[in-house]
């Protein structure tokens, strides 16, 4: 056993029945270095490869499988594997293991060793090169290629009735509910979509040839110069489409996002491109790629099962990834199509916002939905990670949660810090916002309305609490991140800002971390420094809404606890911009000194200045005008919806 590790049962019983595995195939015993490749240990299949190094012998790749015990498919997949061998015709750039020995009985195989890494990882290095992505894509179409044509490619009239009836007659299984599946409706839809084509491809010349039958990135081994593929799993002649839909929905599904295809499109274009540069048996417009792409993403939903629980990490992150594209696949549409009357709305969230919107909870996207619906504009849900972002040059409207717009016609959201209220902006600097920027004016605020509206958001909020909240003579101060940086938008570093204050305020302080940053061992220095030179200044775990109900006057660079403490009657000293910043003692604005002075002696109109921020310059998503407004606001600031 390798120290500093547990090893797995499968690399137990893997490591152990080398020896007898090597003198079988007439290799000595001994004297092996095993390196792990690549390994699977599932419920369903454990099986694992390794780089098997001899110093007299050489380097081979020994695979080994536990389970499913099945000597007989094993021994298959080696036949195939063979097979393939003799039948490619090899050359510099591109190849196939020579498979050496096999142990069926152990279900263990040896073959030659190919240098190289699989063709994922290249591609996974490349995620921010697409012009690297596609000239690796053309490199795997042009083995496939040479694959396809070495078994005697045949011209055959394509027959997509038996795919449609296969799935026809699942779908009846699925709405009897003998058989569930992930993502129902979305299945549904798809069967639907092949039973739509099948007539405009029935009977058109396609070609069959030898299938690789499980030709993804994974099986690709590369090294930069010479391409090879491993794990053939069919050997029976069939459309080429077969193989070719697998490679390109591995590759659009991992690397590439729903905002690249069209309604319709499986694949993008410029991957297609790249592709069929490299393989040349049949073009892009051959009828077995077209449908069996679609038909693709079926074959690889149906083996995610319906149930999160029962899912391993690697089938839902293939839901994840696939249902998007799905989404758009499945829509109204031909891949051929290249205009759209009017640009959609794109949506940007998080993983876990996006399973929220998915499932009718992410009240934004829910809002969005309504005004695509009212407006008869297309709305779709990318997931906000750098491969699914669009193109600056993009005329597709994006929103994006609290980070910097997508897109030429991209816009912020952000919820106002509590309730239902939100900001639709162009930039994600708070401080720079319409309402950052607008005068709050008390004298024009309705008071009794006012009134109504903070008492009843306090006691929402906060309840009783708000309502007995008492001064005991200390200032609450929320610490932020990055304490030893002085940022645009700060008037000085958060740990100048504590000295500041000390030397401003008589008050102890109380500090709090927050809870989602990290701090650096210098950073906590400096806060031990602090506490050590000032006996007043402490930090302290305390939760904000206690805090809020028992200091005397917040000083923060913008954290929002300055905003809720108006609803405790607690006034605030900024240090930073912030939209919020009306009724508070602004340092950016009139210095520090000055800030500490007016926040002893100010009067703020809290209910008011609520009133003023959230129900007259926020959306308020759960007012009945609320679609109306939001329609408003963003035609506003640019969009024609």
């Amino acid at each position: 056993m390798r120290p500093g590790r547990q090893l797995s049962e499968l690399e137990i019983q893997s490591e152990r029945a080398f020896g007898d595995f090597a003198s079988g195939a007439g290799l000595p015993r001994t004297g092996w270095t095993l390196t792990r490749l690549s390994k699977r240990d599932d419920p369903a299949i454990s099986r694992i490869s390794y780089l098997a190094e001899h110093e007299d012998c050489g380097r081979f790749t020994y695979k080994y499988q536990l389970r499913p015990l099945e000597p007989h498919g094993f021994t298959t997949e080696y036949r195939m594997q063979s097979t393939a061998f003799d039948l490619f015709p090899h050359s510099d750039h591109l190849t196939v293991p020579e498979p050496v020995y096999l142990d069926a009985r152990q279900q263990a195989s040896l073959m030659t060793y190919i240098e190289g890494r699989p063709l994922s990882e290249f591609m996974r290095e490349a995620s921010f090169d697409r012009a690297a992505q596609l000239v690796l894509l053309e490199h795997a179409g042009r083995w496939l290629d040479a694959y396809h044509r070495a078994g005697g490619p045949e011209t055959r009239g394509f027959q997509p009735q038996h795919t449609v009836g296969y799935y026809q007659r699942l779908r009846n299984q699925i709405t009897t509910g003998e058989i569930k599946v992930a993502a129902k409706p979305l299945f549904l839809k798809g069967i639907a979509k092949l039973a739509q084509l099948e007539p405009g491809f029935q009977g058109r010349e396609t070609v069959s040839a030898v299938q690789h039958g499980d030709f993804h990135m994974r099986n690709l081994i590369f090294d930069g110069h010479r391409m090879a593929c491993i794990d053939f799993s069919k050997d029976q002649r069939a459309p080429v489409g077969f193989d070719i839909g697998k490679i390109l929905l591995d590759y659009t599904s991992i690397l590439r996002s729903e905002a690249d295809l069209r309604p319709g499109q499986v694949i993008p274009d410029d991957a297609m491109e790249a592709f069929f540069r490299g393989y040349t048996l049949v073009g892009r417009n051959d009828p077995s790629v077209e449908f069996l792409l679609y038909a693709r993403i079926l074959a690889t939903l149906v083996h995610v099962p319906q149930k999160q629980s029962d899912r391993t990490d690697a089938k839902q992150r293939t839901l994840i990834r696939l249902r998007p594209i799905a989404q758009k696949a499945f829509s109204p549409g031909m891949s051929g199509r290249t205009t759209r009357a009017r640009p959609g709305i794109r949506l940007y969230l998080t993983s876990k916002s996006l399973e929220r919107a998915r499932h009718g909870e992410h009240e934004v996207y829910n809002a969005i939905q309504e005004v695509g619906r009212q407006t008869g504009t297309e709305v779709t849900l990318s997931r906000n990670a750098p491969k699914h972002r669009q193109s600056e040059a993009s005329a597709e409207m994006s929103l994006v949660h609290m980070s910097e717009p997508i897109g030429r016609n991209g816009l912020v959201f952000r919820r106002l810090y509590a309730g239902t209220f939100w900001q639709f902006e162009r930039c994600a600097a708070r401080w720079q916002w319409q309402s950052a920027k607008a005068l709050f004016d008390p004298g024009k605020i309705d008071a009794a309305a006012a009134a109504t509206f903070f008492d009843d958001w306090q006691e929402r909020l906060f309840g009783r609490r708000a309502k007995q909240a008492s001064r005991d003579g200390f200032i609450y101060m929320p610490l932020q991140g990055r304490l030893m940086q002085h940022r645009s938008f700060q008037s000085t570093s958060p740990i100048k800002m504590i000295e500041e204050a000390l030397q401003n305020s008589s008050l102890p302080i109380v500090a709090t971390l927050h809870p989602n940053e990290s701090y650096s061992d210098a950073e906590q220095k400096a806060l031990d420094a602090l506490q050590a030179q000032y006996p007043r200044f402490r930090v302290e775990n305390m939760g904000m809404e206690e805090a809020l109900a028992t200091c005397d006057l917040v000083v923060t660079q913008n954290s929002s606890a300055a905003f809720h403490a108006m609803f405790f009657g607690k006034p605030s000293v900024l240090f930073a911009g912030v939209d919020f910043h009306h009724i508070c003692a602004n340092v950016p604005k009139i210095g520090v000194s000055e800030a500490f002075a007016q926040a002893k002696v100010a009067q703020p109109e809290f209910a008011k200045y609520i009133y003023w921020f959230w129900k007259m310059n926020a959306i308020d998503l759960e007012d009945n005008a609320s679609i109306e407004r939001l329609i408003s606001r963003l035609n506003a600031l640019g969009w024609k919806v």
